[in-house]
């Protein structure tokens, strides 16, 4: 009898412990932060539907400091380097197609 495969799914968390910053006018160390992310998909024969959820906890440098300098650097810049994402929580969703024989 064939294994029947239905789908899969996937879970990953990574922890950044604080970080010492250079130039940085709001603080000297970074706060320490956890991102979460998780994938799922469904297998339906000859498709499969997924849908794949990064930093689930919308962890974003900008809720801690912003990222522009209240006056110009020495080097002429005037944002920040990131020190955690600055994107927040991302949502994918697709379908998957197979073509020919297995």
């Amino acid at each position: 009898m064939p294994r029947l495969r239905i789908g899969r799914l996937g879970f990953e968390a990574y922890y950044t412990r604080e970080q010492d910053l250079d130039d940085n006018p709001f603080r000297t160390e970074s706060k320490p932060y956890v991102e979460i992310g998780m994938m799922g998909e469904r297998d339906r024969g000859t498709f499969s539907v997924f849908a794949n959820a990064e930093n689930i906890l919308d962890v974003r440098q900008t809720e801690n400091d912003p990222l522009i300098r209240p006056v110009r650097a020495p080097a002429g810049n005037w944002t920040l380097d990131a020190w955690s994402p600055l994107e927040g929580f991302i949502l994918n969703v697709g379908m998957r197609f197979k073509f020919g024989a297995e």
